[in-house]
């Protein structure tokens, strides 16, 4: 074999250490669509924690957006990309379980037909939650006039509990 050959067999081609670039920025690219509870799953190094959260507080002018997907892919590199891609799809398939949205949106509605009895079921479920907050949110949505105003009171308390692991 010529010094030629072994140089290639040793080394990725310039086209494939471009692919794997590409790669590693678009899974740059869906971290930053994630929820910031969802990052916090993952176990990322903190340089990428910080680049995920200055994408999300850049605006989309200039190309700064683009530049910092760079950013990104760059910190990609430092990282067992097949271990973080296995772990996202862990994140995105539909589990046995029910999911957060539909658990926050069950408990929802079970305040809004059972009021304080809900409350304090789902208060012995989840000792976190502030009783304070969900009863003056059910109060809101039992003063309520209007269809508008309980549509707004309803998602204001759908919002509450999605926000917080039930």
């Amino acid at each position: 074999m010529s010094e030629h050959e072994l140089d290639e067999e040793q080394f990725p081609s310039k086209s494939q250490r471009k692919r794997e670039a590409h790669l590693q920025q678009a899974l740059g690219e869906q971290l930053t669509q994630l929820k910031p509870a969802q990052l916090e799953s993952l176990d990322l190094p903190e340089p990428l924690l910080q680049g995920v959260a200055e994408f999300q507080r850049l605006p989309n002018s200039h190309g700064a957006r683009r530049r910092q997907l760079q950013y990104l892919g760059k910190l990609m590199r430092h990282i067992d990309s097949e271990a973080l891609v296995a772990k996202l799809s862990k994140l995105e398939s539909p589990q046995a379980e029910p999911q957060q949205s539909d658990l926050a949106a069950m408990w929802s509605e079970k305040i809004q037909t059972e009021g304080n009895a809900a409350i304090q079921l789902l208060l012995e479920a989840q000792p976190q939650l502030d009783r304070q907050k969900l009863r003056q949110l059910h109060r809101n949505l039992l003063k309520a006039g209007d269809q508008k105003d309980r549509e707004k009171h309803r998602n204001r308390l759908l919002a509450y509990l999605s926000e917080i692991p039930i």
